[in-house]
């Protein structure tokens, strides 16, 4: 049997600690605010307002389903979201968009597996195996002036891109996820870069 002592001293020490994971764990977060402030620290680049408007409205829905809904209620979410995202997007190309470089990698056929976070929760990228990019043909071609300078780019490096986006009935665009948590948590959509600005200058498909 327990010994009563240790359970009336261990009790509160124990929500202490979970109380303090809890406190780092959430003020350890990245937010919207977080991101843009420091952009503008580390960079002249201001993201256009298509861009903006669509990084907050997936914060938004990130925010919501952070509060762990159950699997109908998730779902209605990600319902609500798609007309929001299709609302804020002038069209499937999109210019002079802002990121961060997540990674930068080839596959066995040496094409360039590009992806950029564009908000704390949000990224861009090509697709990742050559049987998903089949209809979609994003991934960069090696001899490309585009594979050149996006390979000598470093992970965390700030760039402004063009490229254009696919049409999707779920999530308004094509969304790389196969689980619902990850589509609305660290949602990554599908795109075909056309450029990547960098500051050693321009390079485009």
């Amino acid at each position: 049997m327990y010994n009563s002592k240790y359970i009336r001293f261990g009790l509160p020490v124990l929500a202490i600690v979970i109380a303090m994971a809890l406190y780092y764990d959430t003020r350890s977060q990245p937010t919207k605010l977080s991101w843009d402030l420091d952009r503008a620290r580390e960079t002249a680049l201001t993201p256009p307002d298509d861009e903006d408007k669509f990084v907050s409205v997936l914060e938004k829905y990130h925010d919501l389903y952070s509060q762990k809904p159950d699997e109908p209620s998730a779902l209605k979410l990600r319902e609500a979201r798609r007309p929001e995202i299709c609302a804020v997007l002038k069209g499937w190309q999109v210019q002079g968009w802002t990121g961060k470089i997540m990674s930068f990698k080839t596959n066995v056929n040496g094409k360039g597996i590009l992806s950029i976070a564009i908000g704390p929760h949000v990224s861009v990228s090509t697709e990742k195996t050559g049987l998903a990019d089949k209809g979609f043909a994003t991934m960069l071609e090696p001899n490309g002036d585009l594979f050149q300078q996006v390979s000598h780019l470093k992970q965390g490096q700030w760039v402004r891109f063009s490229g254009q986006f696919f049409a999707s009935t779920k999530d308004c665009m094509h969304e790389q996820s196969w689980i619902l948590r990850t589509a609305m948590s660290e949602p990554e959509f599908t795109i075909k870069f056309t450029s990547v600005d960098t500051p050693s200058g321009i390079a485009s498909k």
